[in-house]
């Protein structure tokens, strides 16, 4: 079956149409199915973590070179602004970057999934998975402990619920090679992190009378109902049409409880999706 583009993918398009499986190729027996269960693979052969590393000190470097730039970088935080302004202005423009990566990382995991079949969706390696969510694990430890190193000035619970939900996740199907599928749905989430910054950016610059302000969040929140309500939704619906192969009684049980993680993460998007809404419809009233 030729490959026809989707939502995300074909097969969230496959899956919202009436087929629970990959389309590119069904299970021919109930042995194949058993072959293509739990075979982890030596994460040191793609040096993961030597990237996660790396990731995580380029991420760290990145923020102090940008912080104590005292404005001598297109991206650096204006002078006039508070302590408090400057540090969280540096973690959003690391933020935007990495969120920036992690969407070139699932456009080219999508077209890397063409061939998947329904096991090559939940086990097995995948070069640009497996690549870019290194990096994504190392962006993940560097703002955990920014989050933890300015958590009385900053407060931001809700990140550090989302980081340790994905660290956990990043790290055990990293480890194991497990869901490279997912990963396409769950990183094209970011495609409304620049718009959520964005936001910040203009409100602290006092622009929230701009029709730049407004038109961006009319944008953020289209984007993030689109790809972390309802991709992500879509996505993990599909995951569970799966189960059959991630729930096999020789696939570790770990896998259940990332499922449950996932679910945990998407409860944590239509938290934040109730307050992105409630921001563009105030902005809307203040306007009439």
């Amino acid at each position: 079956m030729k490959w026809r583009p989707g939502l995300v993918s074909l097969r969230l398009v496959s899956f919202l149409s009436g087929q629970t499986s990959c389309p590119t190729r069904q299970h021919s027996s109930k042995t194949n199915m058993k072959a293509a269960t739990f075979q982890p693979y030596d994460a040191s052969e793609i040096r993961t973590w030597s990237i996660v590393s790396v990731s995580f000190l380029g991420f760290h470097l990145l923020y102090q070179l940008l912080r104590k730039s005292q404005g001598a970088f297109p991206f650096s935080p204006p002078l006039r602004l508070s302590h408090r302004d400057k540090v969280d202005w540096t973690g959003r423009v690391v933020s935007t970057i990495n969120a920036v990566g992690q969407v070139v990382g699932a456009l080219l995991a999508m077209q890397e999934s063409r061939a998947y079949s329904d096991e090559d969706c939940v086990f097995g390696y995948g070069f640009y998975p497996a690549t870019f969510a290194s990096v994504f694990m190392g962006y993940l430890i560097y703002d955990t402990t920014f989050c933890l190193y300015y958590y009385k000035l900053l407060k931001d619970w809700p990140s550090l619920v989302h980081h340790v939900i994905y660290l956990v996740v990043s790290g055990y199907v990293l480890y194991h090679a497990f869901f490279k599928f997912a990963f396409v749905w769950l990183m094209m989430g970011e495609m409304s992190t620049p718009c959520v910054n964005l936001r910040w950016f203009l409100a602290v610059l006092d622009m929230k009378s701009t029709q730049l302000y407004a038109w961006n969040g009319n944008l953020m929140a289209v984007l993030f109902f689109v790809f972390r309500v309802v991709v992500f939704g879509v996505g993990l619906v599909h995951l569970f049409g799966l189960r059959e192969l991630w729930m096999a009684e020789d696939v570790p049980y770990g896998l259940r409880i990332v499922f449950g993680l996932l679910v945990g993460a998407y409860g944590l998007n239509l938290y934040w999706f109730n307050l992105v809404l409630k921001g563009v419809l105030k902005l809307r009233g203040k306007k009439q």
